[in-house]
């Protein structure tokens, strides 16, 4: 193409011409006030600019359809608990949101929009090739060498009408030639609650208390009660319990990856062992997942090869008490919010309390620590994943490829 470009005079500016599938070109301009590039070197070994799409591999520029791409240094680069928070604001058209705050909680995606009001709207996930995994919580993200968003029709008409809401192909890491190398990674991190309610304290409260029950003999002198705490008991109190500082944390989360990468030009492996714990801002709630990955081509003859996928994950998850109903059936943030700043967490015999405050106030609130400590809400998974796949080349230029999978 031809182009036009204003410089500031007294420069000497660099322009760098690129496109994807080629070798970067800059030229310096000088003082000259026309160039010509007529050609750009190939690049054959740009890994970044091959793309999977359902019926193989193609190369961006070959790509009509609306394909969005995420590689290896774009998972690494983000510590994330889920395959799917690596999509957040990464790929046009694919809304990424938090359906459940709690450690590792689960995410909803959707591609181009909400395809129906009846039926669901969830992409089509793959796996290294085969359709329908369901959860993704027990993905290791660091074993994840790309992953590609197929949006329109032309992209998922492979899948049929399973691809009618988009499909995300998530590619594992495979093992690669000509050297062996062990890979150790470690992070840690931390997570608080950056903003808490302003709420009453327990001299304030007790005040409010008064206040409504003076309000309440004023208008009903017949049934009037006395004010539930004299002046020097309101003084007593102090600043009472804050219950978001009583339930909330310092979450913590780590992370352990060992990986083993290597073989042969016949031979390649990838073994991997990963452990990730995140703990919660609320008391006794986490995510832990384990897995083990191992990955496995072999190459029989010039026109056979064999892939082996597998994988086992072991998710646990202790959920926090989450209800808006309250009393017995409340949660604890709710309760949280809502329990009398009076009310100290344990009595003086070391029990807690749950006589919310006297009357007028009687609303039916749980002690929310209790229900953190003491009400179990607890998830364990156990997956395995095992995928063989065969290809054979006939002519060149087509293969045929044989799977299966448990």
């Amino acid at each position: 193409g031809h182009f036009t470009l204003s410089a500031p005079t007294g420069t000497e500016p660099t322009l760098v011409f690129s496109s994807v599938g080629y070798e970067p070109l800059e030229v310096r301009a000088g003082s000259r006030s026309t160039l010509n590039v007529v050609r750009l070197k190939e690049s054959a070994t740009d890994l970044n600019d091959v793309v999977v799409v359902g019926y193989g591999t193609q190369r961006k520029r070959d790509i009509t359809g609306a394909v969005g791409s995420i590689t290896a240094e774009q998972v690494a680069e983000t510590p994330i608990a889920r395959t799917e928070q690596i999509l957040q604001g990464r790929v046009s058209g694919v809304q990424v949101t938090q359906s459940n705050s709690a450690p590792g909680g689960g995410l909803t995606v959707r591609i181009r929009g909400i395809n129906s009001i009846s039926s669901g709207n969830d992409p089509l996930y793959v796996i290294d090739g085969f359709p329908g995994v369901g959860d993704l919580n027990s993905i290791n993200p660091a074993d994840i060498e790309s992953i590609e968003v197929l949006k329109d029709a032309s992209a998922t008409a492979i899948y049929g009408s399973r691809g009618a809401n988009g499909v995300v192909l998530v590619t594992t890491k495979r093992g690669k030639a000509g050297r062996n190398t062990i890979n150790l990674e470690a992070y840690t991190g931390i997570a608080t609650v950056r903003n808490k309610y302003k709420l009453l304290n327990a001299k304030q409260f007790a005040q409010y208390l008064n206040d409504v029950q003076t309000l309440t003999n004023v208008e009903t002198p017949a049934s009037a009660r006395a004010l539930p705490y004299t002046q020097a008991q309101i003084d007593a109190l102090g600043d009472g319990t804050d219950w978001q500082d009583a339930i909330f944390q310092t979450g913590r989360t780590n992370n352990y990856q060992l990986g083993f990468n290597g073989g042969t030009e016949e031979t390649r492996y990838n073994l991997s062992f990963n452990y990730f714990n995140q703990q919660g801002t609320v008391l006794n709630s986490d995510f832990k997942r384990g897995t083990v990955r191992f990955n496995l081509d072999r190459k029989i003859s010039k026109k056979l090869s064999l892939g082996f996928t597998s994988q086992v994950a072991a998710t646990g998850e202790n959920r926090t008490l989450a209800s808006t109903n309250g009393g017995s059936s409340g949660g604890v943030i709710l309760d949280a919010l809502r329990f009398s700043p009076i009310n100290p967490v344990r009595d003086a015999d070391g029990n807690y309390t749950y006589s919310n405050t006297p009357l007028p106030y009687v609303e039916n609130v749980g002690n929310p620590v209790a229900y953190a400590e003491q009400v179990k809400n607890q998830f364990t998974t156990l997956r395995g994943l095992l995928n063989v796949a065969g290809n054979y080349e006939i002519v060149p230029g087509l293969t045929a490829r044989v799977t299966a999978g448990v």
